[in-house]
């Protein structure tokens, strides 16, 4: 053995061997120090600047069960029991999802008149066995979800709704289910649903039950944000979305008094996304550093991450075993970089006021950024931030129609100018600026200027940003 270990081509490969292992296991023991430390400069940085980073010190006192909505049975009922919870959204909804989205994101009045709504009732009718007329769609809709609107009309009585799951996670301390997210997408379709039922209301000549429709949907959406996590807050701005399209319907028709106009309003005040979007922000830091601490623990669970590098080439053990001889200190490294970003993030979000710096800061977020290996969580950030601030404008103007329908009803006609409403309720979110108002022959358009100051209300929907909808 010691005359082989003498010849050079035994002995070097094997010191050279050596020598590999040597120096990644002190590169591993110098990423672990200093991603450690780094982390933990951060982290008492921003605990010293106020903002938490851990989800106990986040997540709000629940109210009693019988003031939170969230816990009526309707939504806690045992998983086997769901039927009642679908029957709300019935396979009327599927074949009706495009048209929908036509009506209800309102891009544009000429776009709702390429189809006659007719054929929406007779496509409806057709599905749910009824006549193909707006009253017997209503009738038979209600007939089919008469226990999920029964349950619901039971829980608008509660003041508060407030979604358990990240508590429950808490108290389970079983920090792995944050990537198991049981977020709005049922509970959107309900509130598709209760739209299409608003629209059939309105066209059956039956604005009491539009108007329960609607606030039925608009409680459903303050439901779906108290998630507290950014999917959460999307599906809200959507959910509101869904709902715009009957609102402005049942405006524009005159459907509803004085009085039933406050209540409308009065729903519509609780949509606080701006509330929303900054409390998602510090819950989704926290749910993502303990989400690192987990997967510091159990790293070859990233394998199974979507990707966006020459991983996904990988076979799924080679992509494993990459991953458990990452260095505990990768992870600190991420989340330090993360915990940056959430300094920024938070402290625009903090600056009361307009919001044209968060729709830049959107902006900047979706840009493309090169990752080394794949790419973390958080790209979706910028669309979350840009829909969040279409969302905010989009609910002022709905506050802003419905005061507007009130003078209406008072002087029987739109005021010449914004200015005979006047409060901040007229100023635009984005510049604080006036909104943009147009009378036109006997009705009125009601737009945004857009982030970058440049639309008008005959603005083409080319230039509104992806249809976002600045123009009410």
């Amino acid at each position: 053995m010691k005359t082989l270990w003498k010849k050079k081509w035994v002995r070097r490969p094997v010191q050279a061997c050596l020598l590999i292992v040597s120096l990644m296991a002190l590169a591993t023991v110098i990423t672990n120090w200093w991603g450690a430390r780094q982390r933990n400069r951060v982290v008492a940085e921003l605990m010293r600047e106020g903002h938490p980073v851990t989800l106990g010190t986040l997540l709000a006192p629940l109210p009693p069960d019988e003031l939170n909505f969230a816990k009526i049975p309707f939504f806690t009922s045992p998983r086997g029991e769901e039927k009642e919870k679908r029957d709300a959204a019935d396979s009327s909804v599927q074949a009706a999802r495009q048209r929908l989205r036509a009506m209800n994101f309102m891009k544009g009045v000429s776009e709702l008149k390429k189809r006659p709504r007719e054929q929406d009732y007779q496509e409806w009718g057709r599905l749910l066995g009824c006549a193909g007329d707006a009253r017997s769609c209503l009738e038979r809709y209600d007939e089919v979800n008469a226990g999920a609107l029964a349950a619901l009309r039971e829980g608008m009585s509660r003041p508060y709704a407030q979604s358990t799951w990240l508590h429950d996670i808490e108290k389970s301390g079983d920090w792995s289910l944050l990537n198991v997210w049981k977020g709005g997408l049922p509970l959107r379709e309900v509130v598709m649903g209760l739209s299409l039922r608003a629209h059939a209301a309105l066209a059956a000549g039956e604005p009491e039950v539009a108007l329960e429709s609607l606030v039925l949907g608009y409680r459903m959406a303050e439901l779906i944000g108290s998630t507290a996590l950014l999917p959460s807050v999307y599906k809200k701005v959507d959910a509101c979305r869904l709902l715009k399209g009957a609102l402005k319907g049942g405006l524009e028709s005159g459907a509803w008094d004085d009085g039933q106009l406050a209540s409308l309003d009065d729903i519509l005040a609780r949509i606080d996304l701006r509330e929303d979007l900054r409390r998602a922000n510090q819950v989704e830091n926290a749910c993502w550093l303990l989400t690192l601490d987990y997967l510091k623990q159990e790293p070859g669970q990233m394998a199974g991450w979507r990707t966006d590098s020459y991983l996904d080439g990988l076979s799924w053990g080679t992509r494993e075993t990459i991953c458990r001889m990452l260095p505990r200190g990768w992870f600190d490294l991420n989340a330090t970089r993360e915990l940056q970003h959430y300094r920024r993030r938070v402290d625009l979000l903090a600056r009361p006021g307009l919001l044209a710096p968060w729709w830049r800061l959107g902006e900047e977020l979706d840009a493309p950024i090169p990752r080394a290996v794949w790419e973390m969580p958080g790209s979706a950030y910028g669309t979350i931030f840009k829909d969040t601030c279409s969302g905010i404008v989009a609910t002022q103007q709905a506050r802003l129609a419905c005061e507007l329908e009130r003078y209406r009803l008072v002087h029987h006609r739109y005021p010449e100018s914004l200015e005979k409403i006047g409060g901040e309720l007229i100023l635009d979110p984005l510049n604080g600026q006036s909104f943009g108002y147009r009378l036109r022959d006997e009705t009125y358009r009601l737009f945004s200027v857009g982030p970058d100051g440049t639309l008008t209300a005959d603005s083409p929907l080319e230039s509104r940003r992806g249809g976002m909808p600045w123009v009410w």
